[in-house]
C-alpha cells in the first residue's frame, strides 16, 4: 500500500514537472492543486453525480407516480405531489453514536424505495478513491457508516430487508 501510494505521488510530481527543478516554489505547487476555480468546477460533477452499483430490477430511474420514498435529502422537487417523501437525518459518519439509525431503518422500511447518502464529512468525501479509476486502493479507509458490520455500530443499510 505504502508503494502504491508513493507511486501515485511520484506520478503526479512527474506530470506536474516537479522532480526537474528541485527548487519548487511550495505556494506555486498548492495552487497548481488547490484552485478556486478547480475546486468549484469538482463540487459542480460532484453534486451533479451519481454512482449506481446494481440497478436490480429496473428500479431507476424513478418513477414519477411511486407511492412513497425514504429519503436522507429533499428530493421533492422531483417527484408528484402525491408521493410521500418520508426523512430521517441518520447518523454521523464518525462519532460512535447509533442516534439515528433506529428512525432512519424505520422509515426506510416503511417505504417503497429508500435512498441512503453515506459520505465522509467536510472535503474528504470526494477523495474517498484515489485516481481517476476506482479500482485502485482506497485512499481513505473507512467504514461508511460501518456498513460491513463486525463493529459496535450497526449500519442502517443491514437492518433494511432486500
Amino acid at each position: 500500500m505504502i508503494d502504491e501510494a508513493v507511486r501515485r505521488v511520484l506520478t503526479v510530481k512527474m506530470s506536474l514537472r516537479l522532480l526537474e527543478d528541485f527548487l519548487v516554489e511550495p505556494e506555486k505547487a498548492l495552487s497548481a492543486f488547490d484552485a478556486l476555480e478547480h475546486r468549484s468546477l469538482v463540487l459542480k460533477i460532484a453534486r451533479e453525480s451519481i454512482v449506481l452499483f446494481k440497478n436490480e430490477g429496473g428500479l431507476l430511474p424513478l418513477k414519477k407516480d411511486i407511492g412513497s420514498i425514504a429519503v436522507t435529502d429533499g428530493i421533492r422537487a422531483k417527484v408528484s405531489e402525491k408521493t410521500i417523501v418520508r426523512y430521517a437525518k441518520g447518523c454521523e459518519v464518525f462519532g460512535g453514536t447509533k442516534e439515528g439509525f433506529t428512525k432512519a431503518v424505520e422509515v426506510a422500511k416503511n417505504s417503497d424505495v429508500a435512498i441512503v447518502e453515506a459520505w465522509l464529512p467536510g472535503e474528504e468525501g470526494g477523495n474517498a478513491v484515489s485516481g481517476i479509476s476506482t479500482s485502485g486502493t482506497p485512499s481513505i479507509r473507512a467504514d461508511i457508516p460501518r456498513l460491513s458490520g463486525g463493529s459496535e455500530q450497526v449500519g442502517p443499510i443491514e437492518s433494511i430487508p432486500p
